[in-house]
């Protein structure tokens, strides 16, 4: 497996940010390795800037629930930043918004859950 772009990317990232990750976990210190940088991902799959594909095991937060790139969730993101809305107004009920916080994402998340399913 060709992991040389992320090799090289992880090179440039050190020269900005300590362990070239944000996150001592993403370094992969304690396990051994080398970060890989993804660049896009798609239901379950996740593809890393050397164009290798795996399978999101990890899965956080949105993809966790709907996979990447859910259809719902790229049209709603989209009506979002197609609309005249200004982020640092209170959104409308169900509304996607810009977080700062966990748990602001994590209320965007709950209203987009219920927009989606249309509770």
């Amino acid at each position: 497996m060709d992991r040389s772009t992320s090799a090289r990317w992880l090179e440039r990232a050190q020269q900005v940010t300590p362990g070239g990750v944000n996150s001592p976990v993403r370094a992969f210190r304690a396990v051994g390795g080398h970060p890989v940088f993804f660049t896009s991902g798609q239901g379950p799959y996740a593809t890393d800037v050397d164009g290798n594909t795996y399978v999101d095991l990890v899965g956080q937060w949105g993809p966790a629930l709907l996979g990447h790139a859910h259809p719902a969730v790229v049209e709603a993101a989209q009506r979002a930043a197609e609309s005249d809305a200004a982020v640092s107004l209170p959104p409308e009920p169900a509304r996607p918004a810009l977080c700062v916080t966990g748990n602001e994402m994590c209320c965007a998340f709950d209203d987009l859950e219920i927009a989606v399913a249309g509770m």
